[in-house]
């Protein structure tokens, strides 16, 4: 079992110091999200192709494979 008061101080520290009433249209992310978003977008302002060829053309081919044949 792992400690939710733990989680949660590291995953949202803004409720060290805010409230937080569970709102899907305004809401805080996962500090690991906000560290993979601020990783991407950093790769795409130094290489927009790399980060393409890399993640994004990978899921394509994978998606492509799940449509039925034309």
């Amino acid at each position: 079992m792992y400690d939710l008061d733990q989680l949660r101080r590291t995953e949202f520290p803004l409720s060290a110091h805010e409230l937080y009433f569970n709102h899907a249209g305004i809401s805080p992310i996962p500090e690991r999200s906000r560290q993979k978003m601020q990783w991407s977008v950093g790769r795409l302002a130094e290489n927009p192709y790399a980060i393409f060829k890399r993640m994004a053309f990978r899921s394509l081919c994978a998606f492509r494979q799940t449509l039925p044949p034309t």
